[in-house]
């Protein structure tokens, strides 16, 4: 009777797998390393030769995001009026245009944008404070929306609302910390306004604050669970530990690493927390630093090119005292350095030091008397200094969180829905593999069950369709400029072109950003260019 019952159990789940998602007849990509084939060229279509997007494919998408976009603002005239949300309502509309502006640079897609923020800044109810679904994400895209065009006051008016949001924030102890309703989410607001308008436009002081309140919630709360050792940072939705990105731990996780932007290096650059040495910053041969370095037109030298209190490299960066560079440096054309840099002819330093891509130097960070360079320095992401969140929290409390969430994935590649649940089902943005995106490794795992479970019967939205997983391709490829992952986008975005014709759900808001037509528009947008890629209202 047992096994019997077993096998109607695995036929059960083997029929709802069935029901979730379609079948992936696609042939993956063909690796065309050493070959001239010209049938592997045809076989990784729609890339190019060079492994880019292919013209064709290019013009096909453009031509579907046309007829969406209509489809979409015709079925809009009977969307609900009060909805202002970013998720479902028209926010969302808004920030496709802005999307649409950024791609195309079209005055007119910028004008539709504010006039979507007009009608959402007149219904506001101040009941909710994130992003996605509260009064931050009006007032954040409000914001930038007349920053872009220039009408200062309407901007500052936005940017004043979206700041007293935070009272709420950091005082109500029963709001929750994701990313759909809670502190995560209000916290992607800060974090989208100092993106698009520039660093300091919300104050560190204000985004700390609301850091700070996010971890003292996970702290007491794997307290009170007695899982302080393997979990230090626990969160719950309505007392149930979510996993994925809209409500669970890997949302609230990846926000906080958003607020530490990682500091990239090229390969072989490798170093520790404990990073020390003597005043002379020296540097030795093969040190590797990248284009996004950038130095403000403040930067001072003497003929000695000694450091003074006042050298500045990036908003934020200061060299105190005592820097030195030795004599045969040389920086290759990649660095560029503003018209005020003044110094004399010969800067000089240690041979073969080369400026290779890679490298970017966050806003916060210091550098002090003691700091020396050698060969083969990586800085990780989580060892920063002058970050908003310290090196010690992130290696003490977020990093052992984020193993333990590594832990519970299946042997499939994905992740369960909550820690109570030890179901293998969802394979979507909201709950499910997309939303796990720490550890390069294991995103390629995430991204091999969703290249096979990830053309959803639910439909072709963000939060839990078709395109919100090929988003994973996009971020993989920004990441690692592999061409598989965009070839595999560019599979799910061929999907997405067919819209309409596969029988699937059709959701309860079809032209919203996070469920229906916008969100699929979004996505087939970026293709134009990958290497920008962003989950809307996620990455940054």
């Amino acid at each position: 009777m047992g096994d019997q019952v077993s096998k109607l159990k695995q036929l059960s789940s083997s029929d709802m797998e069935e029901q979730r998602f379609f079948q992936n007849q696609n042939q993956d990509y063909v690796d065309q390393a050493g070959s001239g084939s010209g049938s592997e060229e045809r076989a990784n279509e729609p890339l190019d030769e060079e492994g880019k997007v292919s013209a064709s494919f290019q013009k096909k998408v453009q031509s579907k995001i046309k007829d969406l976009l209509q489809q979409m603002e015709e079925g809009l005239k009977t969307a609900d009026p009060h909805d202002f949300s970013t998720y479902t309502g028209w926010t969302g509309i808004a920030l496709l245009y802005l999307q649409l502006h950024r791609c195309s640079q079209e005055s007119s897609h910028l004008q539709r944008a504010l006039d979507y923020v007009k009608r959402t800044l007149r219904i506001l109810n101040g009941r909710k404070v994130s992003f996605l679904c509260g009064d931050a994400g009006p007032l954040a895209v409000g914001a930038v929306v007349h920053h872009k065009l220039r009408n200062t006051e309407e901007s500052q008016d936005c940017l004043n609302r979206l700041v007293l949001l935070q009272s709420s924030v950091l005082s109500d102890s029963d709001l929750s910390d994701e990313l759909l309703y809670g502190r995560a989410g209000f916290l992607f607001a800060l974090l989208y306004v100092n993106r698009e308008m520039g660093e300091h436009t919300v104050e560190e002081s204000t985004i700390t604050q609301v850091v700070s309140a996010i971890l003292d919630s996970g702290k007491s709360l794997s307290q009170d669970q007695k899982k302080t050792e393997r979990c230090p940072l626990l969160y719950e939705w309505h007392r149930k530990q979510y996993l994925g990105a809209a409500h669970g731990l890997t949302g609230i996780f990846y926000m906080l690493l958003q607020v530490t932007p990682g500091l990239q290096v090229t390969p072989g650059l490798q170093g520790t927390p404990d990073l020390q040495g003597t005043p002379d910053l020296q540097g030795t041969p093969d040190l590797q630093v990248t284009p996004d370095l950038q130095v403000t037109p403040d930067l001072q030298g003497t003929p000695d090119l000694q450091g003074t209190p006042d050298l500045q490299v990036t908003p934020g960066l200061r060299v105190t005292p005592g820097l030195r560079v030795t004599p045969d440096l040389r920086v290759t054309p990649d660095l560029q350095v503003t018209p005020d840099l003044q110094g004399t002819p010969d800067l000089q330093g240690t041979p073969d030091l080369r400026v290779t891509p890679g490298l970017r130097v966050t806003p916060g960070l210091r550098v002090t008397p003691g700091l020396r360079v050698t060969p083969d320095l990586r800085v990780t992401p989580d060892l920063q200094p002058g970050a908003r969140v310290p090196a010690d929290v992130l290696s003490e409390f977020v990093r052992p969180s984020i193993d333990y969430v590594r832990h519970k994935k299946f042997r499939s590649g994905n992740f369960p829905s909550s820690l109570s649940n030890e179901s293998d089902r969802l394979v979507q943005w909201c709950h499910g593999a997309p939303g796990e995106e720490k550890y390069l490794k294991e995103a390629s795992d995430c991204s091999e069950v969703i290249w096979q479970r990830g053309f959803l019967r639910k439909g072709y939205g963000l939060c839990h369709g078709t395109a919100g997983n090929g988003f994973i391709f996009l971020s993989l490829y920004r990441r690692t400029k592999e061409r598989k992952h965009l070839f595999r986008a560019c599979k799910f975005a061929e999907w997405c072109l067919d819209y309409g014709t596969h029988g699937c759900r059709i959701p309860d808001r079809p032209y919203s950003l996070f469920e229906g037509m916008a969100g699929t528009v979004y996505f087939l947008s970026e293709l134009e260019n990958p290497e920008a890629s962003c989950f809307p209202a996620f990455e940054l």
